[in-house]
């Protein structure tokens, strides 16, 4: 799964966690000790999961210590983006609460805290100061809230929640620098006040649409004005450059760069289906019957992803994940495609269509492939692949 970063939630706009307790999304906190007030909670903050110190904010939010919960809202956020991007789930069972824990910080933990402590200079400052010297731990004895795969990518656990503290600073310094221009203090709360009225429904057309339309754009145009020479995010990561990792249980037997000219998925359980269908007129017959020799469909399936029309595919392209779901949420698959870097100082306007094929455990029973992912990895700056799409039975 893809972990969401600050760029890619709901992060900049003004959140309260009584504002968000109308979602229904519920976590449990998993820790070895539950924090039962805000103090406790407080005294977990380097230790706990995403879970409880999200857990944490709710209390600290209820005894009205929104320093605290807003505190303890941003290093859960981080916290809960490193483990989602390091710790892979060991199994399907293990999904399961990583991908309620990303769906809780997009839905109700995604926000940046109560504009009141960004409007206290004293107070951001000293919250920042809290974020910039918080360490999360990282040891065996961690629990995310799943169980999760052995990788070498834990060494880096905490040069990567380095990066995500400093891309989380960035954040909250450029919402104090909007908060301090007194017109942009008086749209924010002017909306805020707004979506309180409205429940943050809007009807097209309707008074409370417009109004909503209009503070937005003088917002925005606010915006670029007092940010104008504001330092951008940061950029680079621990992680640029690195493979995707794969799924022990999955075996990528080729890739190539004439597949269908749309993207698709299929699962194929014997030679004859394989044979009848477009991989047999993108592969040479040698690389065919190679492919057929490797696979035993007595105990495995091959899986083929396609991506259709790609620029700067490197030929690279890898399945990383499989996941059967016992036959009840159908199954899964992810891939990733890779791309000539974004610091490649060349650039050419080459077509491929990237495919790849790979065994995995025969599933149990029929079934289709119902959840998917794809995402591109950085891979060299050699010359990009160019290929025709081979036709579609």
């Amino acid at each position: 799964m893809k972990c969401l970063d600050n760029r890619s939630r709901p992060s900049t706009r003004a959140a309260t966690l009584a504002a968000v307790a109308l979602l229904a999304v519920t976590l449990e906190p998993v820790h070895a000790a539950e924090p039962n007030t805000c103090a406790e909670a407080l005294s977990l903050t380097e230790t706990a999961n995403a879970r409880t110190l999200f857990a944490g904010a709710e209390l600290c939010a209820a005894e009205n210590d929104t320093f605290s919960a807003t505190l303890l809202l941003v290093v859960g956020q981080i916290r809960g983006m490193v483990d989602l991007t390091l710790l892979s789930p060991a199994d399907e069972s293990a999904t399961r609460p990583a991908a309620e824990l990303y769906q809780a910080i997009f839905y109700r933990y995604g926000g940046l805290g109560s504009d009141d402590v960004y409007s206290d200079h004293s107070a951001a400052e000293r919250l920042i100061e809290r974020i910039d010297g918080w360490s999360p731990a990282f040891d065996a004895q961690y629990d995310p809230g799943w169980s999760y795969r052995p990788s070498d990518r834990h060494a880096l656990y905490a040069a990567f929640a380095r990066e995500r503290i400093d891309e989380r600073l960035h954040d909250i310094r450029r919402r104090v620098t909007l908060l301090a221009d007194p017109r942009y203090a008086a749209l924010s709360q002017e909306m805020a006040a707004l979506s309180r009225e409205t429940q943050s429904t809007y009807t097209v057309g309707s008074e409370a649409y417009e109004r909503h339309q209009d503070l937005q754009q003088r917002s925005e145009t606010l915006e670029a004005e007092i940010l104008a020479g504001f330092p951008p995010p940061p950029e680079g990561s621990v992680l640029d450059g690195l493979p995707p990792e794969i799924d022990p249980d999955v075996r990528n037997l080729y890739a190539g760069v004439n597949g269908p000219q749309s993207e698709g998925r299929a699962v194929f359980f014997d030679d004859r289906s394989v044979r009848a269908s477009w991989i047999a007129d993108a592969l040479s017959e040698a690389s065919l019957q190679q492919l057929l020799n490797e696979i035993d469909f007595q105990t495995e399936a091959l899986v083929a992803v396609w991506i259709g029309r790609q620029h700067s595919a490197s030929g690279t392209t890898l399945i990383t994940a499989w996941t059967d779901g016992g036959g009840q949420q159908g199954w899964g698959v992810s891939v990733g495609v890779g791309v000539r870097g974004s610091d490649c100082e060349m650039t050419d306007t080459a077509v491929a269509y990237p495919f790849a094929l790979a065994a995995v455990p025969k599933p149990d029973g029929a079934g289709e492939i119902q959840r998917h992912a794809r995402s591109n990895f950085p891979d060299g700056c050699g010359p990009s692949a160019s290929a025709l799409p081979v036709p579609m039975p």
